[in-house]
């Protein structure tokens, strides 16, 4: 087997694992970490003093950041949300989360009406979902390979923070190339420095 399938065969079996793991966790253990990740979210300085933030639209069990994004709102920051249309992924902004439709795999993305493509190199701050991270810093995704196009679009100068339960770290996701790295992973037990 090359090394490429097997890094491949590596992630799908991490990830098979990993997604097991946050779809036994339940509900309510969901809704509390999720509740102590959007205020340690919240802190972090770098959030407190961007103007124009990428985050993402909860799909399934994921970190709900449904009220950041609203707070970020309310507080005039731009947030932008990912999409996926025929040119590939892209970042728009959103005036509020009640206007977003189903888009790619069934994810909540802004609506195509009215769109306009934001550039990724403009953002002060994007919160990343992921299956898995580890402390340098790897973040596994969902396969498509869609959210890894869009961080490679980012300035030097953009924070990239993985949102994660903390049963989502692990002690090393197999990277590829084209796999792009996290700055800071905050979970329900830590805000988590990355060390490369």
């Amino acid at each position: 087997m090359s090394d490429e399938r097997s890094i491949r065969a590596e992630k799908a079996s991490l990830r098979e694992r990993v997604l097991a793991g946050r779809g036994a966790l339940g509900d309510s253990h969901r809704a509390r970490a999720s509740e102590v990740i959007r205020a340690r979210v919240a802190a972090l300085e770098r959030v407190g003093t961007a103007r124009r933030v990428a985050a993402y639209a909860t799909f399934g069990d994921e970190v709900d950041l449904d009220g950041l994004i609203e707070g970020l709102l309310e507080a005039g920051v731009e947030v932008c949300l990912p999409f996926v249309d025929d040119d590939g992924v892209g970042l728009a902004r959103v005036e509020g989360l009640e206007g977003l439709v189903k888009g790619y795999r069934g994810v909540r993305e802004p609506a195509p009406e009215g769109r306009e493509r934001v550039d990724p190199a403009s953002l002060d701050v994007a919160l990343v979902p992921g299956v898995a991270f580890d402390r340098r810093g790897g973040r596994l995704g969902y396969g498509g390979g869609h959210l890894d196009r869009l961080l490679a679009l980012l300035g030097e100068e953009v924070a990239v923070v993985g949102i994660a339960y903390a049963d989502q770290i692990v002690d090393a996701v197999p990277r590829e190339p084209h796999d792009v790295t996290v700055d800071t992973i905050i979970t329900e037990d830590d805000t988590l420095s990355v060390r490369r």
